[in-house]
């Protein structure tokens, strides 16, 4: 009996220590030395009333809690980062569009330019080029719609 006492006094007494080195002392201007948790603190006064199971319980809807908060953060980077890559997708689109625009104002002045320095051309040439004119301003009226669309859109991702 005495000696299985003095076993659980020992096994007592590492298991303190463990708890110390775990648990260190802070050094206390007043005192020399202060425990770690201070013994008046509200919130360890409340857990140190509670049962086994009931600090279990705690315990596992805290974790549960931190679990659903990493979860849920997460969720938001890689939210973050779809968005992200979205946006520089239909950014990357917008440029060329606007290059594409510029290209097609270039070509539709070229042939503006080319149709009035031959005003001597004769009427085919002058149908052909309208037709290429026409042709060309659809081409530019469906860019800037399409950069219309992209505005609209990189707009919405923001």
């Amino acid at each position: 009996n005495i000696q299985e006492l003095s076993l659980k006094i020992e096994l007592l007494e590492n298991d303190i220590g463990l708890i110390r080195e775990n648990y260190p002392s802070v050094d206390d201007e007043d005192d020399g030395c202060a425990d770690a948790f201070d013994t008046q603190d509200s919130a360890l006064m409340v857990l140190s009333k509670q049962s086994s199971p009931a600090l279990r319980t705690l315990i596992v809807k805290l974790l549960t809690s931190c679990h659903d908060s990493e979860l849920g953060r997460r969720n938001l980077l890689d939210s973050k980062a779809r968005d992200d890559s979205t946006l520089s997708n239909l950014r990357n689109e917008l440029v060329l569009k606007n290059e594409r625009i510029d290209a097609l104002s270039k070509t539709l002045e070229r042939q503006r330019q080319n149709f009035q320095v031959g005003s001597e051309v004769k009427d085919n040439k002058y149908k052909q080029l309208e037709n290429e004119a026409k042709i060309t301003n659809a081409q530019l009226d469906s860019c800037v719609a399409d950069k219309t669309k992209l505005l609209l859109e990189l707009e919405r991702a923001r």
